[in-house]
């Protein structure tokens, strides 16, 4: 009997789903020190290899030693190399490469404009977090970790939108919130948010997610700094267009300008959290 889910059965990949999987690969290989195998991989769909192969899974996991291209592009959407890092070092490379992959993508105009700091800003809160509170040393993980966050980025020229997926494998949102400095402002409304009479394990996490937003400040509680999800979606409410998808353990949260905000969860867990931003470059105001 067969032990192993075969990726050769899979028809489509997002590029969310895509960094989650990137991600856990990269950890196998990292904790056993050799490749992880890729079975039947002659079978899988030219369109699930692709998106592996346009963000550089093959080189990232050690399966084999040709690296892609910083960049690459199928069907009008032109996809960055997936970028690993533990700290705000590796961050400022992403960035770099964000920009630099909006504005080639556009035809070399700068459609971001003064947006690239917001966005710097809160991708650099969110990796800070990740930093501070996603891998705390007294936490039993149910499977070991590299305390490591993946990010990656598209550009669609037919809607121009720019997507920024940002994961790690930590003890998620729902954990850890309630341990930070920002719990005392946010307990309330999450309990508010919260059932009172939860179906399973994780049926309250989207309320844990949706509370953290309400903070108005950072995880240090420094209100000058950066909000990380938080300052997320304030940027879609100002250009009018986009969405921030958060899931975390069991939980989600989506706020979308156009068909608004929703939250729940489910009984499985996501192993960590997983954001992802999109945002309407197009007609963007430059600030």
């Amino acid at each position: 009997m067969r032990s192993y889910q075969s990726f050769a059965e899979i028809e489509y990949l997002s590029t969310a789903s895509a960094v989650v999987m990137t991600a856990e690969y990269a950890r196998l290989a990292e904790i056993s020190k050799f490749p992880p195998i890729t079975i039947d991989l002659h079978k899988w769909s030219d369109v699930v290899f692709a998106k592996l192969y346009e963000l550089d899974f093959f080189s990232v996991v050690g399966i084999t030693e040709t690296v892609a291209d910083l960049y690459a592009e199928r069907d009008g959407k032109r996809t960055m190399r997936i970028l690993s890092g533990t700290n705000n070092a590796e961050l400022a490379e992403a960035t770099r490469r964000i920009q630099h992959l909006a504005v080639e993508a556009s035809g070399g105009a700068d459609l971001l404009g003064g947006r690239v700091e917001l966005i710097s800003t809160a991708l650099s809160e969110a990796i800070s977090n990740v930093a501070r509170h996603a891998y705390p040393a007294d936490h039993d993980f149910q499977f070991p970790h590299v305390g490591r966050w993946w990010l990656t980025a598209e550009f669609d020229r037919s809607n121009g939108m720019l997507t920024i997926v940002i994961y790690d494998q930590g003890a998620t949102i729902p954990v850890t919130l309630p341990y930070q400095d920002i719990w005392s402002k946010v307990k309330l409304k999450v309990a508010q948010l919260a059932s009172s009479d939860p179906k399973f394990d994780f049926a309250n996490d989207g309320a844990y997610i949706e509370g953290s937003l309400k903070a108005g400040v950072t995880s240090t509680g420094d209100s000058h700094r950066g909000k990380g999800l938080a300052e997320m979606v304030g940027l879609i409410d100002e250009l009018k267009a986009g969405y921030v998808s958060i899931f975390s353990r069991g939980g989600y949260y989506r706020h979308d300008y156009t068909s608004g905000k929703n939250s729940g969860a489910y009984p499985s867990s996501i192993g960590g959290t997983l954001i992802e931003w999109g945002i309407q470059v197009h007609g963007a105001n430059h600030g």
